[in-house]
């Protein structure tokens, strides 16, 4: 019996490291460890063409797109997180408890690049939302679209996304604020 009650609070103990209080809400606990896997963000829309390859973590459940790259002191500069939503719409991020600055490519379906927020200031509770209906955001290093020519309808190359899109202009949604 002590080494089931043991065995019990040690799984207690797990889940509530792994837990976070976002507000007043109750914790977060997350569903599952991210997924790891290599994507290609193709420039040429305002640089020279290019292809750059990241390894990013993917996150698709509520709980791991909270969290997100909070509390981590250092992002090697080629890599990132890859935020997944079962649909397109607005999405709204910040920067609270993330101790580095990070570029926010927001993307379409078909991987695009709809909206980049560059180099959002670590700590900041402001809110991130430009006006565009995204299936994924794209965290990176700070200051890694500026350097590698990274721009709006430059394409992000993976197997999450539909297809190679088009040339073309992002789809603008009216501002709530």
């Amino acid at each position: 019996m002590a080494a089931l009650l043991a065995l019990l609070l040690g799984i207690a103990h797990i889940a509530s490291a792994n837990a976070q209080t976002v507000g007043d809400t109750a914790p977060i606990v997350a569903n599952e460890a991210p997924s790891r896997e290599r994507l290609d963000i193709k420039t040429g829309q305002c640089s020279e063409p290019k292809r750059q390859r990241y390894k990013v973590e993917v996150v698709a459940d509520d709980a791991t797109r909270r969290r997100g790259l909070q509390h981590r002191s250092h992002l090697p500069a080629d890599t990132g997180m890859l935020f997944l939503w079962p649909d397109s719409a607005r999405r709204v991020l910040w920067m609270k408890d993330t101790l580095i600055p990070l570029d926010m490519l927001f993307l379409a379906a078909d991987g695009r690049i709809l909206a980049i927020e560059a180099s959002r200031e670590p700590h900041s509770e402001r809110l991130v939302s430009p006006q565009v209906a995204a299936l994924a955001v794209l965290e990176l290093p700070g200051g890694t679209a500026k350097r590698h020519g990274i721009c709006a309808s430059d394409q992000v190359l993976s197997k999450r996304f539909t297809t190679e899109a088009k040339p073309s202009r992002p789809i603008l949604l009216p501002s709530p604020f």
